[in-house]
Protein backbone atom coordinates (compact mmCIF):
# COMPACT_ATOMS: atom_id res chain seq x y z
CA UNK A 1 0.00 0.00 0.00
CA UNK A 2 1.46 3.77 -0.75
CA UNK A 3 0.99 6.39 1.63
CA UNK A 4 -1.14 8.94 0.18
CA UNK A 5 0.81 12.39 -1.84
CA UNK A 6 -0.20 15.94 -0.18
CA UNK A 7 -2.67 17.63 -2.58
CA UNK A 8 -3.01 21.44 -2.34
CA UNK A 9 -5.47 22.98 -0.90
CA UNK A 10 -7.36 26.19 -1.27
CA UNK A 11 -6.79 28.55 2.00
CA UNK A 12 -7.42 28.55 5.36
CA UNK A 13 -11.19 27.82 7.31
CA UNK A 14 -11.74 28.01 10.71
CA UNK A 15 -15.48 28.00 12.92
CA UNK A 16 -16.32 29.13 16.13
CA UNK A 17 -15.59 26.96 18.70
CA UNK A 18 -18.67 28.07 20.36
CA UNK A 19 -21.14 26.29 17.73
CA UNK A 20 -20.83 29.42 15.00
CA UNK A 21 -20.21 28.25 12.12
CA UNK A 22 -18.08 30.32 9.63
CA UNK A 23 -16.84 32.78 11.92
CA UNK A 24 -15.62 36.04 10.65
CA UNK A 25 -12.08 37.28 10.80
CA UNK A 26 -11.41 39.50 13.72
CA UNK A 27 -10.16 42.86 13.37
CA UNK A 28 -8.37 43.51 16.48
CA UNK A 29 -4.78 41.68 17.40
CA UNK A 30 -4.42 43.32 20.95
CA UNK A 31 -3.16 39.99 22.24
CA UNK A 32 -1.36 38.18 19.38
CA UNK A 33 1.81 36.18 19.37
CA UNK A 34 4.86 37.99 17.77
CA UNK A 35 7.70 36.61 15.55
CA UNK A 36 11.04 36.39 16.64
CA UNK A 37 13.41 38.42 14.40
CA UNK A 38 16.34 36.02 14.48
CA UNK A 39 16.31 32.99 12.88
CA UNK A 40 17.83 29.69 14.26
CA UNK A 41 19.70 28.11 10.91
CA UNK A 42 19.75 24.44 9.92
CA UNK A 43 19.32 22.14 7.24
CA UNK A 44 16.76 19.18 7.17
CA UNK A 45 14.67 17.43 4.34
CA UNK A 46 11.16 16.71 4.83
CA UNK A 47 10.77 17.19 9.19
CA UNK A 48 8.21 15.08 10.01
CA UNK A 49 7.80 13.96 13.31
CA UNK A 50 8.70 15.38 16.94
CA UNK A 51 9.03 15.40 20.78
CA UNK A 52 10.13 17.01 23.39
CA UNK A 53 11.81 15.10 26.71
CA UNK A 54 9.12 15.25 29.70
CA UNK A 55 12.16 17.94 31.53
CA UNK A 56 12.24 19.97 28.71
CA UNK A 57 15.85 19.35 28.02
CA UNK A 58 15.85 18.04 24.53
CA UNK A 59 13.60 18.24 21.01
CA UNK A 60 13.93 15.05 19.09
CA UNK A 61 12.58 15.53 15.19
CA UNK A 62 12.53 12.92 12.49
CA UNK A 63 14.18 13.78 8.85
CA UNK A 64 12.12 11.84 6.74
CA UNK A 65 14.21 12.34 3.08
CA UNK A 66 17.39 12.52 5.04
CA UNK A 67 17.63 9.66 7.49
CA UNK A 68 18.38 10.93 9.97
CA UNK A 69 17.32 12.10 14.22
CA UNK A 70 18.07 15.40 15.62
CA UNK A 71 18.50 15.81 19.14
CA UNK A 72 18.79 19.30 20.38
CA UNK A 73 20.09 20.42 23.56
CA UNK A 74 17.71 23.25 24.53
CA UNK A 75 19.99 24.97 27.14
CA UNK A 76 23.22 25.22 25.30
CA UNK A 77 21.36 25.43 20.97
CA UNK A 78 23.76 22.52 20.23
CA UNK A 79 22.74 19.55 18.32
CA UNK A 80 23.48 15.96 17.43
CA UNK A 81 22.41 13.99 14.91
CA UNK A 82 22.02 10.27 14.49
CA UNK A 83 22.57 9.05 11.29
CA UNK A 84 21.59 6.49 9.00
CA UNK A 85 25.19 4.75 9.33
CA UNK A 86 24.34 1.15 9.77
CA UNK A 87 20.93 1.37 7.69
CA UNK A 88 19.24 1.60 10.60
CA UNK A 89 17.31 4.64 10.04
CA UNK A 90 15.59 4.52 6.76
CA UNK A 91 12.17 6.79 6.46
CA UNK A 92 11.87 7.91 10.43
CA UNK A 93 8.38 8.77 11.48
CA UNK A 94 6.76 9.77 14.66
CA UNK A 95 9.82 10.15 18.06
CA UNK A 96 8.85 9.34 21.54
CA UNK A 97 10.69 9.42 24.80
CA UNK A 98 11.08 7.04 27.93
CA UNK A 99 9.61 8.24 30.94
CA UNK A 100 13.22 9.32 32.22
CA UNK A 101 14.39 10.33 28.75
CA UNK A 102 17.19 8.76 28.65
CA UNK A 103 16.02 6.99 25.49
CA UNK A 104 14.20 7.78 22.26
CA UNK A 105 11.98 5.42 20.42
CA UNK A 106 11.82 6.14 16.84
CA UNK A 107 8.78 4.28 14.58
CA UNK A 108 11.03 3.43 11.74
CA UNK A 109 8.42 3.09 8.20
CA UNK A 110 11.85 1.38 6.12
CA UNK A 111 8.82 0.98 3.17
CA UNK A 112 7.39 -2.13 4.14
CA UNK A 113 10.27 -3.29 6.28
CA UNK A 114 9.51 -1.30 9.54
CA UNK A 115 10.89 -1.59 13.16
CA UNK A 116 11.34 0.48 15.83
CA UNK A 117 14.62 2.22 16.50
CA UNK A 118 16.19 2.91 19.80
CA UNK A 119 18.36 5.27 20.59
CA UNK A 120 20.40 6.58 23.56
CA UNK A 121 20.27 10.21 24.19
CA UNK A 122 23.19 10.82 25.91
CA UNK A 123 25.07 9.22 23.56
CA UNK A 124 22.99 9.95 20.24
CA UNK A 125 23.59 6.51 19.11
CA UNK A 126 21.45 3.36 17.95
CA UNK A 127 21.68 1.29 20.62
CA UNK A 128 18.86 -1.44 19.66
CA UNK A 129 16.51 -2.09 16.55
CA UNK A 130 13.07 -3.67 18.07
CA UNK A 131 11.64 -6.27 14.92
CA UNK A 132 8.53 -8.07 14.97
CA UNK A 133 6.44 -10.14 12.41
CA UNK A 134 3.96 -7.82 13.42
CA UNK A 135 5.44 -4.32 12.00
CA UNK A 136 5.73 -3.66 8.22
CA UNK A 137 5.53 0.10 7.93
CA UNK A 138 5.28 2.05 12.19
CA UNK A 139 4.44 5.57 11.33
CA UNK A 140 2.64 6.79 14.09
CA UNK A 141 3.24 5.59 18.17
CA UNK A 142 2.69 6.91 21.61
CA UNK A 143 3.42 5.38 24.85
CA UNK A 144 1.66 3.66 27.80
CA UNK A 145 1.57 6.87 31.10
CA UNK A 146 3.79 3.97 32.79
CA UNK A 147 6.35 3.49 29.75
CA UNK A 148 6.50 -0.12 29.52
CA UNK A 149 4.44 -0.29 26.28
CA UNK A 150 4.68 1.30 23.02
CA UNK A 151 1.44 1.82 20.63
CA UNK A 152 1.86 1.51 17.08
CA UNK A 153 0.08 2.40 14.31
CA UNK A 154 1.62 0.50 11.38
CA UNK A 155 0.32 2.02 7.94
CA UNK A 156 1.49 -0.46 5.84
CA UNK A 157 -0.38 -3.21 7.79
CA UNK A 158 -3.23 -1.07 8.91
CA UNK A 159 -3.01 -2.21 12.42
CA UNK A 160 -2.45 -0.81 15.68
CA UNK A 161 -0.02 -2.70 17.37
CA UNK A 162 1.24 -2.44 21.01
CA UNK A 163 4.73 -4.08 21.91
CA UNK A 164 5.64 -4.69 25.38
CA UNK A 165 8.98 -2.82 26.17
CA UNK A 166 9.68 -5.07 29.15
CA UNK A 167 9.37 -8.63 27.51
CA UNK A 168 10.55 -7.18 24.39
CA UNK A 169 7.73 -8.52 22.01
CA UNK A 170 4.39 -7.67 20.36
CA UNK A 171 1.46 -7.99 22.73
CA UNK A 172 -1.49 -7.46 20.57
CA UNK A 173 -2.56 -6.40 16.99
CA UNK A 174 -5.98 -4.55 15.96
CA UNK A 175 -7.28 -3.27 12.62
CA UNK A 176 -6.76 0.45 12.13
CA UNK A 177 -7.04 1.40 8.42
CA UNK A 178 -4.08 4.78 7.49
CA UNK A 179 -2.85 5.99 10.84
CA UNK A 180 -1.33 9.58 10.60
CA UNK A 181 -1.89 11.16 13.94
CA UNK A 182 -2.31 9.18 17.49
CA UNK A 183 -2.88 11.18 20.77
CA UNK A 184 -3.04 10.07 24.34
CA UNK A 185 -5.66 10.76 27.45
CA UNK A 186 -4.99 12.48 30.21
CA UNK A 187 -5.91 9.27 32.52
CA UNK A 188 -3.53 7.14 30.08
CA UNK A 189 -6.69 4.83 29.71
CA UNK A 190 -7.40 5.76 25.64
CA UNK A 191 -5.75 6.29 22.30
CA UNK A 192 -7.08 8.22 19.56
CA UNK A 193 -6.02 7.44 16.26
CA UNK A 194 -6.61 9.69 13.72
CA UNK A 195 -6.57 8.76 9.71
CA UNK A 196 -6.17 10.22 6.23
CA UNK A 197 -9.16 10.19 5.20
CA UNK A 198 -10.62 11.84 8.60
CA UNK A 199 -12.06 9.02 10.91
CA UNK A 200 -10.97 8.78 14.70
CA UNK A 201 -10.76 5.37 15.91
CA UNK A 202 -11.05 4.90 20.08
CA UNK A 203 -8.59 2.24 21.53
CA UNK A 204 -9.53 1.36 25.24
CA UNK A 205 -5.96 1.32 26.66
CA UNK A 206 -6.90 0.28 30.09
CA UNK A 207 -5.05 -3.37 29.71
CA UNK A 208 -2.43 -2.39 27.61
CA UNK A 209 -1.69 -5.85 26.97
CA UNK A 210 -5.32 -6.23 25.33
CA UNK A 211 -6.23 -2.75 23.79
CA UNK A 212 -9.83 -2.84 21.92
CA UNK A 213 -10.93 -0.49 19.58
CA UNK A 214 -14.08 1.19 21.45
CA UNK A 215 -15.66 3.12 18.65
CA UNK A 216 -14.89 4.90 15.33
CA UNK A 217 -16.32 8.43 14.31
CA UNK A 218 -16.55 9.18 10.63
CA UNK A 219 -18.53 12.29 10.46
CA UNK A 220 -14.79 14.05 9.42
CA UNK A 221 -14.69 14.80 5.40
CA UNK A 222 -11.36 16.03 3.45
CA UNK A 223 -7.39 15.26 3.46
CA UNK A 224 -6.10 15.33 6.77
CA UNK A 225 -2.19 15.64 7.27
CA UNK A 226 -2.37 17.02 11.25
CA UNK A 227 -4.35 17.90 14.10
CA UNK A 228 -3.67 19.04 17.60
CA UNK A 229 -5.16 18.21 21.32
CA UNK A 230 -6.14 20.89 23.83
CA UNK A 231 -3.72 20.31 27.19
CA UNK A 232 -6.58 17.86 28.83
CA UNK A 233 -6.95 16.05 25.43
CA UNK A 234 -10.52 16.55 25.22
CA UNK A 235 -11.14 18.65 22.26
CA UNK A 236 -9.24 17.85 18.96
CA UNK A 237 -8.83 20.53 16.43
CA UNK A 238 -8.41 18.90 12.74
CA UNK A 239 -7.33 21.21 9.57
CA UNK A 240 -8.97 19.86 6.11
CA UNK A 241 -5.84 20.47 3.67
CA UNK A 242 -8.28 19.78 0.78
CA UNK A 243 -11.78 22.20 2.17
CA UNK A 244 -9.85 24.56 4.22
CA UNK A 245 -11.55 23.78 6.90
CA UNK A 246 -10.87 23.67 10.82
CA UNK A 247 -12.81 20.76 12.51
CA UNK A 248 -13.19 21.23 16.38
CA UNK A 249 -14.07 17.72 17.40
CA UNK A 250 -15.44 16.60 21.24
CA UNK A 251 -13.23 13.55 22.24
CA UNK A 252 -16.73 12.47 24.74
CA UNK A 253 -18.11 11.32 22.53
CA UNK A 254 -16.71 12.39 18.69
CA UNK A 255 -19.37 15.50 17.81
CA UNK A 256 -18.37 17.87 16.16
CA UNK A 257 -18.39 21.12 17.88
CA UNK A 258 -17.74 23.09 15.40
CA UNK A 259 -16.02 24.11 11.89
CA UNK A 260 -15.44 27.02 9.91
CA UNK A 261 -15.66 27.58 6.53
CA UNK A 262 -14.73 31.21 6.78
CA UNK A 263 -11.43 31.62 4.17
CA UNK A 264 -7.97 32.95 4.83
CA UNK A 265 -6.52 34.51 1.38
CA UNK A 266 -2.93 33.99 1.78
CA UNK A 267 -3.36 30.19 2.79
CA UNK A 268 -2.99 27.64 -0.04
CA UNK A 269 -2.49 24.33 1.94
CA UNK A 270 -2.98 23.68 6.13
CA UNK A 271 -0.79 21.27 7.33
CA UNK A 272 -0.64 21.07 10.99
CA UNK A 273 -1.54 22.81 13.77
CA UNK A 274 -0.81 23.06 17.73
CA UNK A 275 -3.12 24.83 20.72
CA UNK A 276 -0.61 26.87 23.03
CA UNK A 277 -0.08 25.75 26.57
CA UNK A 278 -2.72 27.78 28.39
CA UNK A 279 -5.27 27.11 25.43
CA UNK A 280 -6.20 30.56 24.58
CA UNK A 281 -5.35 29.92 20.68
CA UNK A 282 -4.77 27.74 17.82
CA UNK A 283 -2.33 28.27 15.57
CA UNK A 284 -2.56 26.75 11.96
CA UNK A 285 0.79 25.94 8.92
CA UNK A 286 0.42 26.25 5.54
CA UNK A 287 3.56 24.08 3.96
CA UNK A 288 2.92 25.60 0.36
CA UNK A 289 3.37 29.01 1.19
CA UNK A 290 6.64 30.80 1.25
CA UNK A 291 9.55 30.18 -1.62
CA UNK A 292 12.88 28.46 -0.85
CA UNK A 293 14.48 25.83 -3.23
CA UNK A 294 15.94 23.16 -1.65
CA UNK A 295 17.24 21.93 2.07
CA UNK A 296 20.06 24.78 2.63
CA UNK A 297 19.08 27.10 0.25
CA UNK A 298 18.34 30.68 1.45
CA UNK A 299 14.26 31.72 2.11
CA UNK A 300 13.23 34.27 -0.51
CA UNK A 301 9.66 34.16 0.57
CA UNK A 302 8.13 33.87 3.87
CA UNK A 303 6.35 31.12 5.24
CA UNK A 304 2.86 31.88 7.26
CA UNK A 305 1.27 30.65 10.29
CA UNK A 306 -2.40 31.99 11.23
CA UNK A 307 -3.13 32.20 15.33
CA UNK A 308 -6.98 31.80 16.19
CA UNK A 309 -8.63 32.40 19.34
CA UNK A 310 -9.13 29.38 20.28
CA UNK A 311 -13.00 30.08 22.38
CA UNK A 312 -14.32 31.89 19.07
CA UNK A 313 -12.17 30.38 16.23
CA UNK A 314 -11.72 34.57 15.27
CA UNK A 315 -9.00 34.72 13.05
CA UNK A 316 -5.85 37.09 15.27
CA UNK A 317 -3.16 37.39 12.93
CA UNK A 318 -1.51 35.90 10.61
CA UNK A 319 1.76 35.21 11.07
CA UNK A 320 5.28 35.91 8.42
CA UNK A 321 8.15 33.82 8.88
CA UNK A 322 11.39 35.44 6.57
CA UNK A 323 13.54 32.91 7.41
CA UNK A 324 11.25 29.44 7.21
CA UNK A 325 9.43 28.77 4.11
CA UNK A 326 6.83 25.93 3.86
CA UNK A 327 5.86 25.99 7.51
CA UNK A 328 5.01 22.55 8.87
CA UNK A 329 6.16 22.29 12.26
CA UNK A 330 5.14 24.18 15.43
CA UNK A 331 6.71 23.47 18.99
CA UNK A 332 5.65 24.91 22.01
CA UNK A 333 8.64 24.94 24.21
CA UNK A 334 7.16 26.98 27.86
CA UNK A 335 4.10 28.38 28.74
CA UNK A 336 4.57 31.28 25.96
CA UNK A 337 7.10 29.94 23.20
CA UNK A 338 7.17 28.05 20.33
CA UNK A 339 9.47 28.09 17.19
CA UNK A 340 8.01 27.29 13.39
CA UNK A 341 10.10 24.96 11.35
CA UNK A 342 9.75 24.22 7.53
CA UNK A 343 9.86 21.50 5.78
CA UNK A 344 13.66 22.00 4.39
CA UNK A 345 14.66 23.46 7.98
CA UNK A 346 15.14 27.01 9.77
CA UNK A 347 12.98 28.11 12.97
CA UNK A 348 11.75 31.60 14.38
CA UNK A 349 10.49 32.06 17.14
CA UNK A 350 6.81 32.81 17.99
CA UNK A 351 6.20 34.18 21.70
CA UNK A 352 2.67 34.24 22.81
CA UNK A 353 1.04 38.29 24.43
CA UNK A 354 1.38 36.41 28.03
CA UNK A 355 4.12 38.47 29.82
CA UNK A 356 5.42 35.46 31.81
CA UNK A 357 7.72 33.16 30.96
CA UNK A 358 11.11 32.31 30.01
CA UNK A 359 12.56 32.19 26.99
CA UNK A 360 15.33 29.59 25.74
CA UNK A 361 18.27 30.84 24.10
CA UNK A 362 17.75 32.74 21.15
CA UNK A 363 21.30 31.40 18.91
CA UNK A 364 22.06 31.42 15.29
CA UNK A 365 23.76 27.74 16.52
CA UNK A 366 22.27 24.70 14.29
CA UNK A 367 18.99 24.14 16.19
CA UNK A 368 15.76 22.86 15.22
CA UNK A 369 12.67 23.30 17.56
CA UNK A 370 9.82 22.16 15.94
CA UNK A 371 6.45 20.77 16.68
CA UNK A 372 5.09 19.19 20.23
CA UNK A 373 3.39 20.68 23.16
CA UNK A 374 5.33 18.83 26.51
CA UNK A 375 3.28 16.03 28.68
CA UNK A 376 0.27 17.32 30.57
CA UNK A 377 -0.81 16.59 34.21
CA UNK A 378 -0.49 13.61 35.52
CA UNK A 379 -0.44 11.32 32.49
CA UNK A 380 1.78 10.81 29.58
CA UNK A 381 0.03 12.52 26.69
CA UNK A 382 1.78 12.40 23.76
CA UNK A 383 0.76 15.54 21.79
CA UNK A 384 1.65 17.73 18.65
CA UNK A 385 1.95 14.03 16.75
CA UNK A 386 1.92 15.41 13.27
CA UNK A 387 0.94 12.92 10.73
CA UNK A 388 3.11 13.93 7.54
CA UNK A 389 3.06 12.84 3.67
CA UNK A 390 5.00 9.39 2.97
CA UNK A 391 4.81 9.54 -0.65
CA UNK A 392 6.89 12.38 -1.35
CA UNK A 393 6.07 15.47 -2.22
CA UNK A 394 7.65 17.41 -5.46
CA UNK A 395 10.62 18.95 -4.85
CA UNK A 396 9.68 22.59 -3.70
CA UNK A 397 10.42 25.44 -6.28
Amino acid sequence: MKLLSLKKAGIIALASLLGVGGAGVAASAANAATVGSSVVSFEAYDLEFSATSHDGSTIAYSSYDGYEIILLDVATGTTQVVTDSGSDLYYPGQVVFSPDDSTLYVANYAQGAGNIVVIDVASAAVVDVLTSADLAGPWTMAMSSDGNYLYIGDYSNDTFVTYNLTSDATVSRNSLDYPYAMFVSADGNTVYSLDYSGQIDVIDVSDPAAPVVSDSWTDLSGDFYGACVDSAVTTMYVPDNSSTALYAVSLTDGSIVTENQATNPDSLSQYSCAVSPDDSAVFVSDNDFGSQNSYGDPVTQAGIVTEYNASTLAQVKQHDFSGVAYTQMINFVDSCDAYVAGYYGNAQKLTLDTGDCASLPDTGASQALVITLASVGGGLVVLGVIAMVLVRRRQKA
